[in-house]
């Protein structure tokens, strides 16, 4: 269940993680964990349109508040559980998730895998937790979809640390999945819109 507690990456690690995911101005980002909104900010000015989705509504809702003071408008904010969202599928071009998952993740088939969240040719960057389950003993990947659905790895790094990622599916769970939040229903686990969806 969630702690209360949100806390943002290191900038060299928040710079290697959006380095990693190369966002253009033509992409379609997800991001798992927005935070205060520093990172969501920075993809914000990189990419065409940002999903950022955190847990700790408070923390969301300044986020907005900071990415519409300087500007970024193209950054649609929502406080909600990104471990389990009940909504309609969409697909993103590049996702970015700021906290720890389980080494060996597995569909739930409660909401929308992650991988298939991504389009064909998309990159991701998720931190997994190490062999021994330990979110402080991280490896962060990169990870691109071929043309055949397959997952590849693309590069990998030992020796991080992040906080695990929070909410129903994490830590007493045999699967994880996030189901993507585009149209916003309201469910158990009450999720809260910080910005207006964007008009079809």
């Amino acid at each position: 269940m969630y702690s209360g507690k949100s806390p943002g990456s290191q900038p060299k690690v928040v710079a290697a993680m959006v380095d990693l995911l190369d966002p253009n101005q033509a992409d379609i980002v997800l991001e798992i964990g927005g935070g205060g909104g520093w990172q969501t900010g920075i993809l914000g000015c990189l990419a065409q349109e940002v999903y950022s989705v955190e847990i700790n509504f408070p923390l969301a809702k300044k986020a907005k508040t900071r990415l519409d003071a300087l500007g970024i408008h193209n950054v649609h904010v929502v406080s909600a559980d990104g471990t389990m969202l009940f909504t309609k599928p969409k697909v993103f071009d590049k996702i970015i998730v700021s906290a720890s998952l389980p080494p060996f993740p597995q569909e739930n088939p409660a909401g929308q895998d992650l991988f298939t969240a991504l389009k064909v040719g998309g990159r991701m960057v998720v931190p997994f937790g190490g062999i021994d389950g330990q979110p402080e003993n991280c490896v962060l990947m990169a990870l691109r979809k071929r043309n055949n659905g397959r997952i590849v790895e693309e590069s990998h790094f030992d020796g991080y640390s992040f906080v695990p990622i929070e909410g129903i599916l994490w830590p007493a769970f045999t699967g994880w999945s996030i189901a993507i939040l585009h149209d916003v229903c309201v469910n158990k686990f009450d999720p809260h819109r910080v910005s207006a969806p964007p008009e079809e």
